[in-house]
């Protein structure tokens, strides 16, 4: 069929399997979580000061974290466009850890799919929180008192705090290029 029969389909048979094991598939409990955590350090500008690790420290922090079974979870909250950097960050980290799974994603942007897996799931992420310490361009948002940089600095902090309330290992370090981790 067209791809719209397909998205009704599956949407109706992801439905149908949540229903019959008693969950609801559309509810994301973490992800109101982190809004939550966000919007309070909005709420208290300036935004609190969060811990980071120094980035030459993230393999050996690995090292001593991740135990079989396992997945590592790049999380950059850096500006887009980092893909190839990105990528051999993760397979550098893959490669290091011999062969643990690794996953990348650009923070905000990921809270809505793996964001509810890593705080949600199983306690098998260890999180490796990536945050520009220079979120970009101040563009302003009308009506608010802070703009987009501060935006997604509040978000990676709400969801920091979020991870650390799930009792998840994660580390967070702060880079001006992503070529400063190792």
């Amino acid at each position: 069929g067209d791809v719209a029969e397909q998205f009704y389909r599956w949407e109706l048979a992801v439905a149908i399997c949540g229903h019959v094991l008693g969950i609801d598939p559309f509810d994301e409990p973490n992800v109101a979580e982190s809004k939550k955590n966000t919007n309070d350090m909005l709420a208290a500008l300036p935004l609190p000061e969060v811990d980071s690790a120094a980035p030459d420290s993230v393999m050996e922090w690995l090292e001593q974290t991740v135990r079989p079974g396992d997945y590592v979870s790049l999380q950059a909250y850096v500006p887009f466009g980092r893909d190839t950097q990105l990528e051999e960050l993760r397979r550098a980290v893959r490669d290091g850890l011999g062969g643990t799974a690794v996953t990348v994603g650009y923070g905000p942007r990921f809270l809505h799919s793996t964001g509810q897996l890593h705080k949600g799931g199983p306690d098998t992420v260890v999180a490796v929180q990536i945050v520009s310490r220079t979120p970009g361009p101040a563009l302003s948002i009308p009506g608010r008192p802070y703009d987009f940089g501060t935006l997604i600095a509040a978000q990676a902090a709400g969801d920091h705090r979020s991870l650390v309330d799930h009792h998840r290992r994660v580390l967070r370090v702060a880079v001006d290029e992503l070529s400063e981790i190792s």
